[in-house]
């Protein structure tokens, strides 16, 4: 379970891959790909914190009472790493 996100990112990266030399003519460059991979485990990253944040299974410490504030940042964390995804398909 630990390496779910580094497969989940290589099938994207590879599909990455394929989309753009397939279907946009040009092999894809290594900095695409990279991006690629590292926005996806962000994503999965932030999914996790968000969902482990609201339900308590992370001990914030003092700042207990900011809960919300940190799932509300790890929805803008997802949210700009999926506009970041779109852009590059």
């Amino acid at each position: 379970m630990k390496n779910t996100n580094t497969y989940i990112s290589l099938i994207t990266a590879i599909m990455y891959s394929i989309y753009s030399y397939f279907f946009l003519d040009m092999f894809p460059k290594l900095d695409d790909v990279f991006i690629v991979i590292l926005t996806v485990i962000t994503i999965s990253t932030a999914i996790k914190t968000f969902f482990d944040i609201l339900r308590g299974n992370k001990s914030l410490g003092d700042f207990e009472e900011q809960k919300y504030i940190f799932s509300l940042g790890a929805l803008a964390v997802i949210w700009i790493s999926i506009q970041s995804i779109i852009d590059k398909f």
